[in-house]
């Protein structure tokens, strides 16, 4: 039997959160073991998911952008990473209420990209 759930407020945050942190949790382990490949795989899907259930601007979203960009980080993969945390770094500067630690970690992380780039002028 298939059972539908009409899920409203915080019921939706709650399932959605358990949703897409299961990947995450995929992830972690994956990187953990080097396996780059199965963690870019969980980041995509995980993405997928919050982009899914919360729209394209929300906070988690940009959590997300910024687990894959680190995972691409890691394949040497830095000029999609830097695509991606700047979304992300878009997405926490334009939010209602952002997040000033979360935004400033961004903003660092891209940072170090340049400067693994040797462009230390941005």
């Amino acid at each position: 039997p298939i059972v539908f759930v009409v899920c409203t407020g915080w019921v939706k945050r709650l399932l959605t959160n358990l949703i897409s942190h299961s990947p995450h949790s995929i992830v972690y382990l994956h990187h953990k073991n080097h396996d780059y490949e199965g963690a870019l795989e969980a980041s995509q899907e995980c993405l997928r998911l919050r982009r899914d259930a919360l729209g394209d601007m929300h906070e988690d979203v940009a959590t997300s952008l910024t687990h894959l960009a680190l995972v691409l980080l890691e394949m040497e993969r830095r000029d999609i990473a830097l695509c991606t945390l700047t979304e992300a770094y878009l997405i926490r500067k334009n939010s209602q209420e952002p997040d000033l630690r979360e935004l400033a970690l961004t903003l660092y992380n891209i940072a170090l990209i340049y400067h693994k780039e040797g462009d230390n002028e941005k």
